[in-house]
């Protein structure tokens, strides 16, 4: 119910230019989902910069942004589970779409304390 996969571009780089091509592409245009990290291995010497599907950058800008950067674009899917989604999110799954999730609680340790509000009795 909670998994989801994230279809993005990867820039497949060297290890060593992986600071170089994030610096270039700037902060706002990789991928930023919580608990996934946007530079993954691939193999022993290449990286592979995970960008933010909504960057919509395509190879021609790719090419513009990292002149002098040895570099491949490819396709990449990041699974996203419950462990990545925040508690607004888990609820907007579990609760009809009719329904306003509650937004107001207290964490102790793992467990959140929600306030609930009439409408949200039935699905306590």
């Amino acid at each position: 119910m909670f998994r989801t996969v994230v279809n993005c571009i990867g820039v497949r780089v060297k290890a060593q230019d992986v600071t170089a091509v994030q610096k270039a592409l700037g902060k706002k245009s990789l991928l930023a989902i919580r608990n996934v990290r946007n530079v993954v291995s691939d193999g022993e010497n290449h990286r592979v910069v995970l960008l933010d599907p909504a960057s919509n950058k395509g190879e021609d800008e790719l090419k513009r942004i990292l002149s002098g950067i040895d570099f491949e674009a490819k396709d990449h899917t990041v699974e996203v589970g419950y462990e990545q989604l925040q508690a607004d999110e888990i609820l907007r799954k579990l609760l009809p779409s009719e329904i306003e999730v509650p937004s107001g609680f207290e964490t102790i340790g793992h467990i959140a304390h929600f306030n609930l509000r009439p409408e949200h009795e039935p699905y306590k």
